[in-house]
């Protein structure tokens, strides 16, 4: 499995003042990690990074008019989370083997990096922190 560590400092500042007002976060971290695979299913669908820029189209995808990592489906449906270290941290990755070779390159394949936290979803987390901070209030 591929792992990339995003290191947002408001983010976490948020997720510790939920900690301070719940010991739980393992069911919010699963709704952030449920929330980025939606999110990243769509960065398939639109063939775009994490930030929103568009995928070098593959040769397949030119030729048959498809979608670039598409063929099968099988790397998108591949994509999980999980929430680990005994609740406090969200893991967003893929299952197939081939999963870094999309995401980084190689020499002759381009990077076309469909894991990460963009800027766009960064509010979006945010919200799902703010409902769980407000249930947790409540």
């Amino acid at each position: 499995m591929i792992t990339l560590m995003v290191d947002d400092q408001a983010l976490r500042r948020r997720l510790a003042g939920l900690a301070a007002r719940s010991t739980r976060l393992a069911p919010v971290l699963d709704r952030v990690g449920r929330l980025m695979v939606a999110r990243t299913d769509i960065r398939f669908r639109a063939a775009r990074d994490p930030e929103g820029r568009p995928w070098r189209p593959s040769r397949r995808a030119r030729r048959t008019g498809g979608l670039t990592l598409v063929h099968t489906g099988r790397l998108r449906r591949s994509i999980r989370h999980r929430v680990i270290g005994a609740g406090t941290a969200v893991r967003v990755g893929s299952t197939a083997v081939y999963a870094a070779v999309h995401q980084f390159g190689t020499a002759t394949v381009p990077a076309r990096p469909f894991l990460g936290v963009g800027a766009a979803d960064r509010p979006a987390i945010a919200a799902v922190v703010a409902a769980a901070l407000a249930e947790a209030a409540s």
